[in-house]
């Protein structure tokens, strides 16, 4: 996945042409039911190709084995979308509540409004106490002479 989360994640496969050789472009092999078919990516995304090919394959292999008299048309819209359905409650599941965000946030400049008054008073306090410990300690010495 991307890590920017706002950038949206570009598709492995965009439905051009992808000319073999042409920027690092080659074309991979895959079998999906038994049936080989040739798809042209990126050499960066060819191993995820492969992986989703195999991921679509195993997942049409499982909806054949439950529906052996439907047509594999059916089979790959039930496949696709059983994936779609899974692929959006990933989404949900990571995506960051944005009620909670914003209560938190309120918080944390609720805390930063309390502590920025805070800060002087304490820099005041320490240097007073600082003074105070040493004109203590010019006391004794001078008591101790």
């Amino acid at each position: 996945m991307s890590s920017d989360a706002s950038a949206p994640e570009q598709p492995l496969l965009t439905g051009r042409s992808i000319r073999s050789g042409k920027n690092g472009a080659k074309t991979v092999k895959v079998s999906i039911l038994g049936k080989e078919i040739q798809i042209g990516c990126t050499a960066a995304d060819e191993q995820n190709l492969e992986k989703a090919a195999r991921y679509v394959d195993t997942s049409m292999q499982e909806s054949r084995a439950r529906n052996k008299a439907l047509p594999v048309e059916k089979i790959a819209i039930f496949t696709a979308i059983n994936i779609a359905n899974e692929l959006l409650k990933i989404h949900a599941e990571t995506e960051p509540d944005t009620a909670l965000q914003e209560k938190l946030e309120n918080l944390n400049r609720k805390l930063d409004k309390l502590i920025e008054p805070a800060k002087p008073a304490t820099a005041t306090t320490a240097t007073t106490a600082t003074k105070s410990a040493s004109s203590e300690s010019k006391f004794e010495t001078t008591t101790d002479s």
